[in-house]
């Protein structure tokens, strides 16, 4: 673990609110601090404090590392990369993955400025990812986003998003195209599919396509079409909303937003992302694990 502070200042390390080492600030304001053995599995959300003569402030963030369990088999097996997600302390703005864990068999992906072993480095400074359910940046030249998948009176589905005025958007469900639309002036898009969409789970595939019909962006995402209504939910589900995030549902599920790892964990299959979920997606609520008696 690395960071910055105050020089001269002694930097607190804190796994779950409890100190496990300090570090130095060099004259640079750099310190550098390594734990003493590896992480279990589970999740583990880390802070700091810094002191400098009288003074003592506390670190506005907390990095979340979610620990995958050792796979069964031999030991030589390969384990999946930790999830490392950097938020705030209340949840409420933004967080930025900073390592996502890769797909079976493929390399770790290149997220926040971090780069896969031998792959080119990731732009130093990528977009924001707001924690809202349907809520997502984008760039003037980059890929389309998804911003909105909702649903109109008689179920129909209507997603939108942002793109470069007047591109052309094709959007596709597991790969068969279902219609195409123009990027307004305002930068806004939407799409609603002629033909119902029939409940399922589906990849989502929105390209912006060049005169000559060329891809020119892509955005891909998991999108889960589900017509069960709330009061039939089977126990420890739950369906996003507008407006929703995983550190809402965690804080309010658990008690804790900063538990939102156990979630993403038990859906990897449904979240690509754990800051993009949609309206209409299904979680599975793991329950929490109890702790032992004192």
């Amino acid at each position: 673990m690395a960071g910055r502070a105050a020089p001269g200042a002694t930097v607190t390390i804190l796994s779950g609110g409890r100190a496990i080492g300090t570090a130095l600030a060099n004259a640079r304001g750099e310190w550098v601090f390594i734990p003493s053995g590896p992480l279990p599995a589970g999740s583990h959300s880390f802070s700091l404090s810094a002191s400098l003569g009288t003074e003592r402030k506390e670190g506005e963030q907390v990095v979340v590392v979610a620990v995958a369990q050792p796979p069964a088999g031999p030991a030589s097996a390969p384990r999946a990369e930790p999830l490392v997600v950097l938020s705030s302390r209340t949840g409420e703005t933004p967080s930025r993955p900073l390592q996502l864990p890769a797909p079976s068999g493929a390399a770790p992906a290149a997220v926040a400025g971090l780069a896969a072993p031998g792959a080119a480095p990731a732009p130093a400074n990528p977009p924001p990812r707001p924690p809202a359910a349907g809520l997502a940046p984008s760039r003037p030249g980059g890929p389309p986003t998804v911003d909105v998948i909702d649903y109109g009176d008689k179920g129909q589905v209507r997603f939108s998003g942002r793109s470069d005025p007047g591109t052309t958007l094709r959007l596709y469900l597991d790969n068969k195209p279902i219609g195409e639309t123009v990027v307004g002036t305002d930068r806004g898009w939407q799409h609603t599919p002629p033909a119902e969409i029939a409940p399922g789970t589906y990849e989502l595939r929105v390209d912006r396509v060049t005169r000559d019909g060329r891809v020119a962006g892509r955005v891909s995402l998991p999108f889960q079409r589900t017509t069960v209504p709330l009061a039939e939910l089977s126990e420890g589900s739950v369906v996003v909303q507008p407006g929703h995030s995983l550190w809402r549902i965690a804080r309010n599920e658990y008690g804790r937003g900063i538990r939102y790892t156990v979630i993403y964990q038990a859906n990897r299959d449904s979240i690509r992302n754990p800051d993009r979920i949609y309206p209409g997606q299904v979680f599975t609520l793991p329950r929490p694990a109890v702790p032992p008696k004192p």
